[in-house]
């Protein structure tokens, strides 16, 4: 089956964006890519790491959705973590 690219939907859903959403999650980018590397200071890297994975947490649970997710937690589950576990 061929699906056809559709324009019109692709352009409704980045007009739904949250900018300032983007926005924090570009800078929270940037702050583990500089936290990662060999210029930052300790006390920089501390600061860093004590607040930039709560941020992506926080930014994920806001834009969390219930709709069907347990349906679609469980389908990953079964196709992805179940043959994980079967064979290790």
């Amino acid at each position: 089956m061929i699906k056809i690219l559709n324009i019109e939907g692709v352009i409704n859903f980045m007009s739904h964006r949250i900018d300032w959403i983007d926005m924090l999650k570009g800078l929270g980018i940037i702050l583990v890519v500089f936290g990662h590397t060999a210029h930052a200071k300790d006390t920089i890297r501390i600061l860093i790491y004590s607040f930039h994975m709560p941020m992506f947490f926080i930014i994920s649970g806001y834009l969390f959705k219930t709709k069907d997710k347990y349906k679609n937690f469980l389908k990953k589950f079964m196709t992805l973590l179940l043959p994980y576990l079967i064979i290790v």
